[in-house]
């Protein structure tokens, strides 16, 4: 083998090395951090309240190119330990997707409203006669017109005088 080849392969081994140092490092202190949380003052915390202290571990982990089976491994350790069961990798996956979206409430959706136009004027782009593609029908057969009211007004105004 050619001494630049030698020189790169130990520098590959040398990063590879020293990244599964670093996730390894990680896993233990995930599963120390989660083990000191599965018990609070008043005896044991549900898991789902555990894995929310430690999410900042969890997404380095997985920014690191951890699978989930991986980072529940060092989460079950834990909770073997403390004599409780294991959770999945997909059940823990679900856990974390629902508590970082609870953890950024700015981000959630908020209902879309439906801005009021003024009192007898038809929202922009449906004027009398003009078809509503949500309904399927026209825009002068019940949906409360102008046209419409016109009609009734005049059969109202016929009406008085039978």
């Amino acid at each position: 083998m050619p001494d630049g080849m030698g020189i790169l392969n130990e520098r590959v081994v040398a990063v590879v090395l020293s990244r599964h140092n670093s996730l390894m490092k990680t896993a233990t202190q995930l599963r120390n951090r989660f083990r000191k949380r599965l018990r609070g003052p008043l005896g044991p915390t549900p898991t789902a309240f555990a894995i929310r202290h430690c999410l900042d571990l969890i997404v380095d982990l997985r920014q690191c190119g951890a699978s989930w089976s991986q980072i529940a491994h060092p989460i079950n350790v834990a909770l073997k330990s403390e004599s409780r069961a294991a959770i999945s990798a997909d059940t823990l996956r679900g856990i974390v997707a629902r508590e970082r979206r609870a953890a950024r409430p700015e981000q959630t959706l908020k209902p879309r409203v439906k801005e009021a136009s003024p009192a007898g004027v038809p929202p922009a782009g449906r004027g009398p006669g003009r078809e509503n593609p949500m309904k399927g029908e026209s825009g002068t057969s019940g949906d409360g017109s102008l046209d419409q009211a016109a009609g009734i007004a005049a059969v109202l105004e016929q009406m008085k005088g039978i």
